[in-house]
């Protein structure tokens, strides 16, 4: 970007991306500098030469002067574009990040849920090894649900046992 200085009256003081335009009225230099005159604060956006132009305007009371920043709107959105698409990249990271843990997380809280729900089926079905243990050195509430199915499938066993001594009778 740049800055011009254009007096009140319209005349321009210094334009350094086009000296041939200093000292003549901003009247005459065509279309989007007339644009430049009429500009009296803060900013705004304007054409020069086929190019779009963010503009910021101060006036000074005390010279008269209007001191014109310009900056190609491109530009100025070039770095919000760049940042946007690598929030957008992270962001995409992330997501894959967290769904890849979350996939992780859920068979390694699921797969012991389903053994013991597979044990118990087994047993219902009248199928089940009584021998079979789940693994119960979690510290979690799954290992908790394992030693208590150990528990339970050792109860039975006990009781199975116990029971093949006696002699049925029909």
């Amino acid at each position: 970007g740049y800055v011009m200085i254009i007096e009140n009256s319209g005349n321009v003081i210094a334009d350094p991306r086009h000296p041939d335009n200093n000292l003549k009225p901003v009247s005459s230099l065509g279309e989007g500098y007339q644009d430049l005159a009429s500009i009296t604060s803060d900013s705004s956006e304007i054409t020069l030469g086929g190019v779009a132009y963010t503009v910021n305007v101060y006036s000074s009371p005390d010279l008269r002067w209007k001191f014109v920043g310009l900056i190609e709107t491109s530009e100025l959105l070039a770095d919000g574009k760049s940042m946007a698409t690598a929030i957008a990249m992270a962001g995409l990271i992330i997501i894959a990040l967290c769904s890849v843990l979350g996939f992780t997380f859920t068979g390694l809280i699921v797969a012991p849920i389903q053994a013991a729900s597979r044990r118990l089926q087994d047993i219902a079905a009248g199928e089940g090894d009584l021998t079979q243990r789940l693994d119960d050195t979690r510290r979690d509430e799954i290992g908790s649900l394992a030693k208590s199915f150990n528990s339970f499938t050792h109860s039975i066993q006990k009781i199975i046992s116990g029971c093949s001594g006696i002699k049925w009778e029909r």
